[in-house]
């Protein structure tokens, strides 16, 4: 187990936080440190390093210049600890030396191992800064459930035992473990990923690894009809963190953004800009997280609607989990109350939760990706794709139309009216 902290620790007014490195070894904890060179203050960082708003006229600037440069060391920290067995405090400084002088490279040895599960690690190592932070958590996910595998069938795979007969068996083994059709598929796409990426260094592979294949099933996907969106909009909700939740779901319906990106949006990112009738509209841009892309934009008159109530602000920040918690009881009180037959995660046991499929009501099938589900689905056949894809980041079409839930004789309804 690997942890990165960053510590305050001088009784000093402003001193350079000290960056943590710990581990695990045989259940024993260790620890590494090196001054980081980033300098606080201490009102900054007691006050206002955690906090989610930070209207301060200097500490707000501050904050997003100390966390952008805590984000990537730490990013830079994880990366070149994978791999490694042994931390220093020199290996620690040299890491931190990097990051302020780009081009002294600390490169760390290759693995030379067959064994699959080191490649995972190899893997994240040579995407470098292109490892998102969805890549990390994949590839920490499915190594672990490989080293569970290996437990299951007492054998220690090679990159090159990966085949068609090896993934039957896990197939098998993933379904006996509750996991969904798709998850496996998934899975079993990502350790070719890392099979086919081992090739690239001569690591042997399977002369059958390009047959091996899962199959996907078709999900209903679960969206808000343009009804249902007036009907959230309308439903009087006495709870203050009710309805900023409501204003929330409305925003992410009507913007198809991700929650780690509709969750940051502040009204600093709004600019205003005539169109090409020279009507002034509002414009919001943002930088996605799960891909990187500057991402510019409109605002619909339901999202200005929503601001202006909030005098020209977006709603309060929360976090993931009390959002999603809480949108079920929003959807609820505004009578989504459909049954359908669909999947839902249902907790297992602490920290696991799987598919299972049966009839629920609509509500309870409500969680934060809704909102990019209910702008494919209810835009798709009135504004063009490409509009569509360049609103949502989607880089192909194929991927964008998994968000669509519309069904092929809904699609086949709308495109008649292009025909006399």
């Amino acid at each position: 187990m690997i942890s990165i902290r960053f510590i305050y620790r001088r009784a000093l007014d402003e001193c350079s936080l000290r960056i943590r490195f710990s581990y695990k070894v045989l259940d024993q904890v260790f620890f590494v440190e090196a001054d980081s060179r980033v300098k606080v203050d201490r009102t900054y960082w007691i006050k206002y390093h955690r906090a989610r708003n930070v209207t301060h006229p200097i500490y707000s600037d501050i904050k997003k210049e100390v966390s952008k440069k805590l984000r990537e060391l730490k990013k830079l920290v994880l990366r070149e600890s994978a791999n490694l067995d042994v931390y220093t405090k020199q290996w620690l400084e040299a890491i931190v030396e990097q990051y302020y002088a780009p081009k002294i490279k600390i490169i760390p040895p290759r693995t030379t191992s067959e064994e699959l599960k080191c490649w995972f690690d190899q893997y994240v190592i040579d995407k470098g800064d292109d490892a998102t932070a969805a890549t990390l958590s994949k590839a920490r996910s499915v190594k672990n459930l490989i080293i569970r595998f290996e437990n299951t069938i007492e054998q220690c795979l090679l990159v090159k035992d990966i085949d068609v007969r090896v993934m039957m068996t896990f197939v098998e083994y993933c379904k006996d473990q509750g996991y969904a059709q798709n998850t496996i598929a998934r899975n079993v796409v990502f350790i070719k990923t890392i099979c086919n990426h081992a090739k690239i260094f001569d690591i042997p592979v399977s002369n059958t690894l390009d047959l091996v294949r899962t199959k996907r099933e078709r999900v209903s996907s679960v969206f808000l009809e343009k009804f249902e969106l007036e009907w959230i909009a309308e439903v009087k909700l006495v709870d203050t963190l009710l309805d900023i939740v409501r204003d929330w779901l409305l925003i992410s319906c009507y913007t198809g953004q991700r929650i780690s990106d509709f969750m940051r949006f502040d009204k600093s990112m709004i600019r205003y800009q005539k169109n090409r009738k020279g009507i002034t509209k509002p414009l919001l841009e943002f930088v996605q997280k799960k891909t990187g892309k500057l991402m510019t934009i409109p605002l619909s008159s339901q999202v200005m609607a929503i601001l202006d109530k909030r005098d020209g602000d977006f709603p309060k920040q929360l976090n993931d989990q009390k959002y999603n918690a809480l949108v079920k009881l929003v959807c609820k009180e505004a009578g989504i109350n459909t049954r359908l037959q669909s999947q839902s995660k249902v907790k297992q046991k602490d920290g696991v939760w799987r598919s299972e499929k049966g009839m629920f009501y609509k509500w309870e099938l409500v969680s934060s990706h809704i909102g990019r589900r209910s702008f494919a689905t209810n835009n798709y056949g009135l504004i063009p794709t490409v509009f569509l894809m360049n609103m949502t980041g989607h880089s192909s079409e194929a991927m964008f139309l998994t968000y669509v839930g519309k069904g092929s004789r809904d699609i086949a309804i709308q495109l008649s009216e292009y025909f006399d």
